[in-house]
């Protein structure tokens, strides 16, 4: 980094030698989840919390996706007011999660 803010050309030796020292620096980073078991299982609960709240947005869009075709196909030409909120599929499904996030009140 001081190398390429200073001007001077990187060659492809360097620019190796450089990128060898970034992977010796994330293999220590490793080494320290293999001494503290604690951070191993903080880091285990992180991973598992991630998919658990994939799983859970997944969910939620896809019957905000089912009830925004319900909606647009009943509500959508009803009138003018509903015609804002369900007029199509992207403006009810946007709809659907405001509600569902109670964004909307």
């Amino acid at each position: 980094l001081i190398l390429v803010l200073s001007g001077i050309a990187l060659t492809e030796e360097v620019s190796a030698a450089m990128h060898t020292c970034r992977l010796l620096r994330l293999v220590r980073v490793g080494r320290i989840f293999a001494i503290v078991p604690a951070l191993r299982l903080i880091c285990s609960g992180l991973m598992a919390t991630t998919i658990a709240s994939c799983w859970a947005v997944s969910l939620l869009l896809l019957f905000a996706y089912v009830g925004a075709l319900l909606c647009t196909d009943i509500l959508g030409d009803y009138s003018d007011d509903l015609n804002m909120l369900y007029g199509h599929v992207l403006l009810s499904m946007l709809t659907h999660v405001k509600l569902a996030l109670v964004e909307a009140w």
